[in-house]
């Protein structure tokens, strides 16, 4: 069976276990004794992007103890220790004389690079996901990365045009909130690269927008949920669990505009109260060129988000099928919209 098939393929089947495992299923799923003999088994492709995903249910991954989680959200909370935060930063500009902190936000050049220029921004805030701040906190972090950006160009004789951002939420080196910025000449970041060319391919063969019509698909599933010129879409083909796709076409260079800013906000306040506390996220932006570049053209804003789960607690969600295979995730497309919706 095929669905949009223009850009995804799927094929759906049931996979039945022997009688003498449904205990073990039963007792290791929670799922009473007639469903555990067999569970649906989805897989979709995404013939344009080349990527693809598997869903069963039942690929639930497993949650840390209450005690773990509690100690965890106690190192969110706040840690005197932290070299990042207010009463620390003396100590932290004194030995760092790259370090600067405007608007109330530190930012440096990390050790380790992923770019000749790169920087991190780092929030006022300790806790990587403040609820009740939490725009506040995007649109401070965002807003010194897009002034970084801009006149880090600026300086620049050769051309700085692709602006990147990665936020690695309880998942990276630092549980301090912050963002990583980069820019690049020749070409953008990889996967950004392959969204662009996808979407030149696209348009050669249908004449229509790549973007648009994945838009216009999530509609008709009823997956999209829209706020203002931004739309969220739970991923068809996600790389891990509840990945969500959010896009708005891009208002002025290296900004992150206002509709996305909540947007993206309201999505992950949402998908980080779904279930125990402190789950880690995956966060990145690619924005359209910072100067006119042939074959970018209507290149939007494009955000996607991945719930990590608790790999700071030691619980894996990365294996040899997500590196070489096909994606492996529990949440479908329409247990995720229930979530952000």
């Amino acid at each position: 069976m095929t669905v949009c098939p223009s850009i995804h393929t799927l094929v759906s089947s049931i996979a039945e276990l022997p009688p003498d495992l449904r205990q073990i299923a039963e007792r290791l799923y929670m799922v009473e004794h007639e469903h555990a003999g067999s569970s649906q088994i989805t897989r979709v492709f995404n013939r344009w992007l080349h990527e693809g995903t598997s869903f069963d249910a039942r690929r639930v991954r497993p949650v840390p103890g209450n005690e773990a989680i509690e100690r965890l959200q106690e190192q969110c909370e706040s840690d005197p220790e932290c070299e990042f935060c207010r009463s620390n930063i003396v100590r932290l500009l004194e030995r760092r004389p790259e370090a600067r902190v405007q608007d109330g936000c530190l930012s440096l050049t990390p050790i380790s690079r992923f770019a000749r220029h790169h920087r991190v921004f780092f929030s006022a805030e300790h806790h990587p996901l403040p609820t009740r701040s939490m725009r506040a906190v995007i649109e401070q972090m965002f807003s010194c990365s897009e002034r970084w950006a801009l006149e880090e160009q600026d300086d620049r004789q050769s051309p700085l045009r692709f602006y990147f951002v990665a936020w690695n939420i309880l998942c990276g080196s630092a549980i301090h909130g912050h963002i990583q910025a980069s820019l690049t000449s020749a070409f953008a970041q990889a996967s950004v690269e392959h969204l662009m060319r996808t979407r030149l391919d696209y348009a050669a063969r249908y004449a229509s927008d790549f973007f648009n019509d994945v838009a216009a698909v999530s509609d008709a599933l009823g997956l999209a949920v829209r706020g203002g010129q931004a739309i969220a879409m739970p991923s068809l083909t996600p790389v891990k669990e509840c990945e969500v796709w959010l896009l708005q076409p891009a208002v002025s260079p290296a900004n992150l505009p206002e509709d996305l800013l909540s947007l993206m906000t309201r999505t992950m306040l949402r998908l980080a109260d779904d279930g125990p506390a402190c789950k880690a996220f995956n966060v990145a932006v690619a924005f359209p060129p910072l100067l006119p570049t042939a074959g970018w053209e209507g290149f939007p804003v494009f955000c996607r988000i991945v719930d990590r789960g608790w790999p700071l607690l030691g619980v894996p969600d990365w294996g040899a099928m997500e590196m070489f295979g096909t994606r492996i995730v529990a949440n479908d497309p329409w247990h995720v919209a229930g979530q952000i919706k």
